[in-house]
Formats: structure tokens, C-alpha cells, sequence
């Protein structure tokens, strides 16, 4: 996407999302329970009081705050013009990532029985 903007003088100035649909995390969880339940996917959350207890400290969760409770919706039309197509769905998105991470074998090993 970086690149074919640079190569679009039109798109001096302009802001691309390369983002497809907000998954909220729980429902992140749920996606790859249903797709991998051999494996172990945890659906413990941490309550939204704690986070905003550790942002007072500073630190990386400062950074999510804002985000607590917030559902996000994108326009990616931009980014899907300027590429020629459409972007995979984030459900595709998550499932292909965790592809990835299995056959990099950088997941924790299946579930026992």
C-alpha cells in the first residue's frame, strides 16, 4: 500500500487504512476456539477497571485507554481503491495469522486429553 501511494502523485497528503473489519478481542478468542478446538484458546479477559488502574503507571496500556469499550468502524474504500481490490475480512485476517504462528510452531503446544 506505501508503495502505491508513493507512486500516485494524487496521493500526496491523503491517510490509507489498510484495515478491514473490527473483531473485538473476545470475539477473536471465539473465531479460533471454533476453528482450532484441539487447541487451547483462554476466555479469561482482563476487567476493564485493572486496565485503567495500570494506565495511571504509565507504560504500554496507557496507549489502549482511549480504547476501552470503543467499538471501531473503518473506511477502508480508500486503501481498497488505491490497491484494486477488496481486503480479506477479519476473520480471514485472524485465521491466516494463526496459520502462521502454527507453522512457525510459535504456539504453545494442543490441548491434552
Amino acid at each position: 500500500m506505501h508503495v502505491a501511494a508513493l507512486e500516485r502523485p494524487d496521493s500526496a497528503g491523503q491517510r490509507y487504512l489498510a484495515t478491514s473489519d473490527y473483531v473485538p478481542f473476545p470475539e477473536v478468542a471465539n473465531i479460533l476456539r471454533a476453528a482450532y478446538p484441539e487447541r487451547l484458546v483462554t476466555s479469561k479477559s482482563v476487567p476493564d477497571w485493572i486496565i485503567k488502574l495500570l494506565a495511571c503507571f504509565g507504560g504500554p496500556t496507557r496507549q489502549i485507554i482511549n480504547d476501552i469499550g470503543n467499538e471501531k468502524h473503518f473506511d477502508r474504500s480508500k486503501g481498497e481503491m488505491l490497491l484494486g481490490r477488496a481486503f480479506i475480512s477479519g476473520k480471514e485476517a485472524i485465521l491466516a495469522s494463526a496459520e502462521s504462528l502454527i507453522a512457525l510452531n510459535l504456539l504453545k503446544p494442543k490441548r491434552q486429553r
